[in-house]
């Protein structure tokens, strides 16, 4: 339940320095545009959770979900997420370290 936390530095950056570069496998979900207020409910035989934003933007309603939302990274990591981190050090800290090399 973080997602927009994450996602509103990231905006941050992006909006304050022309030098930030954003790595990601794909565009962010656009979380930053609801609140953490949420309302919803446990299914009683799967357990899931379900839930809705009870507080949105008013950019939410601006946007095209067919196309996606949330930010897009400037530079697309192709591996797939990593199953372990150890030590803050896994394969995608590795990849962009070379690729900023």
């Amino acid at each position: 339940m973080t997602a927009s936390a994450g996602e509103s530095i990231v905006d941050f950056v992006k909006n304050h320095s022309d030098r930030a570069k954003v790595y990601g496998k794909c565009n962010t979900i656009g979380s930053n545009l609801t609140g953490n207020c949420w309302d919803g409910a446990v299914l009683p035989n799967s357990k899931i959770r379900i839930g809705y934003a009870t507080t949105i933007d008013s950019g939410f309603f601006e946007k095209d979900f067919s196309e996606g939302v949330g930010i897009v990274p400037d530079v697309i990591i192709p591996l797939p997420m990593p199953r372990k981190l150890t030590d803050n050090i896994d394969e995608w800290v590795l990849w962009v370290a070379k690729d900023l090399k």
